[in-house]
């Protein structure tokens, strides 16, 4: 039983990066479709709330098949609805609220602040969850992962100067926002708080449907892009963006968006909190290099030396982790013991007897004389 528990862990940790994977390769596409989208004249109001219009419909369907192919609508509610308890709900409005700051944050930040500014304060969302685990969680971070933290965080640094040199240069243009910088603190501090929370619910509440927070992180964020509208849409343009740029958005949020959230929700419930967010961290190099695949934008040396230390550090953490758990598997006495149950009761039923064939009768302690008996 514990061999097999060991395996299974194994087994949905290795699913958890796989689907993590899936997740960073969707989201990286992100600030390529929001600027293909900002090319063709669609506002920063716009953009945030057809975006998370659009993956709320489609995470929706995805809500509706599942639940259709299981057990049917009906009854899948009711079962959702029993599962809501304190502890769940709990959870589903932190995990709402933590995806609202997210997916507002990276759309807002970058709109009031340098994406220098940005990019040091969001990845730091590996760190904020490594903080989280221990007190929330009770989960010690392993010293690779410590390690592995450290070495991303370099990476974003060595990306984050480079941007600073450029803009120097004129390549970018600069400025000293405090509004900007606070919300990107706090986009790095929701996406710590997405995995901590994934995590602890899949522990303390299992039941939860944890997807439905997230809907309710794209509803709140949708909402603030109609509070925004007055102020950052320009004057005189239609609230619908043309074709050609909002066909950008529905892909962003209906197709990554959805698929990302998705991924994430799953991940969050079979990784450590801490290793969800570095996986995560290689955002960093995908995103410049799709920018470069589809609009030709060469990215800085600095940008590929970082994305490559992050990508790298990810990978050999990965390698490490697998091992590690394999040979957790392999090794554990418990594991031994129950791969040779048939000869331990064999073993257990020779003892009984030979115990049982020493053990005085009744008769035989009743001839005996007390001294014998004692």
């Amino acid at each position: 039983v514990v061999s097999k528990c060991c395996r299974e862990k194994m087994k949905s940790e290795s699913l958890g990066v796989l689907v993590a994977f899936i997740g960073v390769c969707a989201v990286s596409s992100d600030g390529l479709l929001v600027k293909l989208a900002a090319q063709e004249d669609a506002s920063v109001a716009a953009i945030l709330f057809f975006k998370s219009i659009s993956g709320f419909i489609v995470v929706s369907l995805i809500i509706l098949a599942e639940a259709t192919i299981r057990v049917g609508p009906r009854i899948w509610c009711g079962k959702v609805w029993r599962s809501l308890t304190r502890m769940g709900l709990i959870h589903l409005l932190v995990a709402g609220t933590t995806n609202f700051v997210v997916l507002a944050g990276f759309t807002l930040a970058f709109q009031y602040t340098t994406s220098a500014n940005v990019l040091s304060f969001t990845a730091l969302s590996p760190i904020w969850a490594s903080l989280l685990t221990r007190p929330v969680l009770g989960e010690a971070v392993p010293p690779r992962t410590i390690v592995a933290n450290v070495l991303a965080l370099l990476g974003s640094a060595i990306v984050v100067v480079g941007i600073s040199l450029a803009g120097d240069q004129g390549e970018h243009e600069l400025s000293e926002s405090i509004v900007g910088t606070v919300i990107a603190v706090f986009t790095g501090f929701g996406a710590a708080g997405i995995a901590v929370t994934m995590r602890s619910a899949a522990s303390r509440a299992p039941d939860t449907p944890m997807i439905i927070g997230m809907l309710l992180g794209l509803v709140l964020s949708a909402l603030l892009g109609l509070g925004i509208y007055p102020d950052l849409h320009p004057d005189g343009a239609d609230f619908v963006p043309e074709w050609r740029g909002l066909r950008w958005v529905i892909l962003n949020g209906g197709v990554c968006m959805a698929i990302t959230i998705t991924a994430y929700t799953i991940a969050g419930g079979l990784l450590p909190s801490a290793e969800l967010t570095l996986i995560m961290q290689m955002e960093g190099l995908l995103g410049p290099l799709s920018v470069y695949a589809a609009l030709n934008e060469v990215p800085l040396t600095t940008t590929l030396t970082g994305g490559a230390l992050i990508l790298t550090t990810v990978m050999t953490h990965e390698g490490f982790s697998l091992k590690a758990n394999s040979a957790r598997t392999t090794e554990d006495p418990s594991a031994v013991k129950v791969q040779s149950v048939p000869k331990a009761v064999e073993e257990a039923e020779d003892i009984s007897k030979a115990n049982l064939s020493n053990v005085p009768t009744a008769v035989d302690a009743a001839e005996a004389p007390p001294e014998a008996i004692i």
